[in-house]
């Protein structure tokens, strides 16, 4: 059970919830300064839902980029809100990685299967670089065998707390 109560008590890096996004069936990636509390975001294939938003679509691999925050070499944690688009998708994923702002350096979390279509909070921690770190989200096919698919993800919040915070949420 992660215990999102505890982040009103904890410094963020970033945090963003989605909440003034509406159901928007264009890309809103280039965009998401209207929607989001904290300023630039970007992303391709991103599309509006009421409080949240889609990452990609049936047709192309979406993008989801944060704004850059700094934070030092201990790392963070990540907290994100996440559930499979539709019934009929298969095998979504989700790469996760920190960059920096001149993308001469990302690290990557490794993939994240989204298998619920109910809202599941996932809790990581992933290395950092520094200042002007970026959170990066792609949405991709997992199935390596099978012929490729497009596969889209819906996000509710992402938060980033220095350091490695998992025990404590």
């Amino acid at each position: 059970v992660v215990r999102l109560d505890l982040l009103e008590e904890n410094p963020y890096l970033l945090d963003e919830d989605f909440d003034e996004v509406k159901k928007n069936n264009s890309d809103i990636g280039g965009s998401l300064d209207i929607y989001t509390s904290q300023p630039g975001w970007y992303g391709q294939s991103v599309y509006g839902l009421d409080g949240a938003i889609r990452i990609g679509s049936t047709t192309s691999i979406g993008a989801l980029i944060s704004p850059t925050f700094s934070c030092d070499s201990s790392g963070v944690t990540l907290l994100f809100t996440v559930k499979k688009s539709e019934p009929t998708d298969k095998n979504p994923f989700m790469v996760i990685g920190i960059g920096d702002q001149a993308w001469g350096n990302v690290l990557f979390g490794g993939p994240l299967s989204v298998e619920s279509e109910e809202w599941v909070t996932y809790v990581a921690a992933i290395d950092t670089i520094g200042e002007n770190t970026f959170l990066y989200i792609d949405t991709r096919d997992n199935d390596e065998t099978a012929e490729k698919e497009t596969t889209r993800i819906d996000l509710d919040a992402v938060y980033v707390l220095p350091g490695d915070r998992r025990e404590e949420l």
